[in-house]
């Protein structure tokens, strides 16, 4: 079914419209969905005038000039060999493999120039939206998906905000009742990243709750973590990646992102060995380079107050 799509989709225009019409709904769920929009209007704001900024689902008035020639063209001009990773795991034969071989390597070799590189740049929007609750995600620069220092911000994202046991979930939901849902990530790119903490929460403990997150960053990246949280931390990642080990979908996925991504494929082994090799003062370097407050951005959807407002609370 897959190689069906790669080399004999139809792109008829019947078909094209129906999946256009498919697409400006989604587009107007997620513009309903108050976190997913968060985050897009945050990677449009701080990628700005690059293919991250944009919206993954498009927009209406792109969509509404696409022809299914156009579609057709794009595919042989953008899904060429050279930027494409075919991932098997589970149960398959040498025939299956050198099948797949021959069918793909009648793809051609290189395709267009990539993107532009894209940039970080700090900044704050605002989006006013009639609802309960305020969405908010603030970011500071973070690291390419290729960084050796991936495995620290790993652990660094799960002590900060990677569940109910991590400072921010108690310090401003468990200790203070500011939220209900608090949590950090890393979202990772090609030459760039951001590391990101949402949180919602009601327009009357906003302010509160903005000054407690910035003021527990500063003070991780101050002293750093303990070791108690350094290890607990390094335990469950390395349990999650033995648990993945038990998933055929999760082994495959595994393999194609770290080839397209980084060129390899670290097996379970070396990714332990990369998690058990970081050190407290890994942790606190990173903090300490990542959390320089004056690159923060923050994006904020909701009954929301003004950029400046936020602007003069970050900073």
């Amino acid at each position: 079914m897959l190689c069906d799509m790669v080399f004999s989709s139809r792109f008829a225009e019947e078909d094209v419209r129906t999946e256009r019409g498919v697409i400006l709904e989604e587009i107007g769920m997620y513009e309903d969905t108050p976190d997913d929009l968060c985050s897009e209007r945050l990677f449009a704001s701080v990628y700005k005038g690059s293919a991250l900024g944009r919206p993954i689902l498009g927009r209406a008035a792109t969509l509404n000039t696409f022809t299914g020639d156009f579609l057709r063209d794009y595919q042989k001009s953008h899904y060429c060999a050279g930027d494409m990773v075919v991932s098997l795991a589970g149960s398959f034969t040498p025939a299956i493999l050198e099948g797949l071989k021959a069918r793909f390597s009648h793809l051609s070799a290189a395709c267009e120039a990539g993107c532009l590189p894209a940039v970080y740049s700090p900044a704050i929007t605002v989006k006013k939206k009639a609802i309960e609750q305020n969405h908010l995600t603030l970011a500071v620069p973070g690291l390419p998906y290729g960084s050796p220092r991936r495995f620290s911000l790993q652990l660094l994202s799960s002590i900060l905000g990677g569940g109910m046991s991590s400072r921010l979930f108690q310090e401003v939901r468990e200790q203070q009742g500011l939220c209900y849902s608090i949590y950090s990530y890393g979202a990772s790119h090609a030459e760039t990243g951001i590391f990101a903490i949402y949180t919602a929460l009601g327009k009357e403990t906003e302010r509160q709750a903005l000054e407690t997150i910035c003021r527990v960053v500063r003070e991780f990246a101050q002293t750093g973590p303990e070791q108690e949280e350094l290890d607990r931390a390094r335990e469950q990642s390395k349990a999650n990646v033995l648990m993945g080990l038990e998933s055929t979908q999760a082994r495959m996925s595994h393999m194609g992102r770290s080839l397209m991504q980084t060129g390899s494929v670290l097996s379970p082994d070396e990714i332990i060995t990369a998690y058990d090799a970081v050190t407290r003062e890994d942790v606190l370097t990173l903090a300490q380079e990542l959390f320089d407050l004056s690159k923060a951005s923050l994006s904020a959807v909701g009954r929301v107050s003004a950029a400046e407002e936020y602007r003069a609370l970050l900073h």
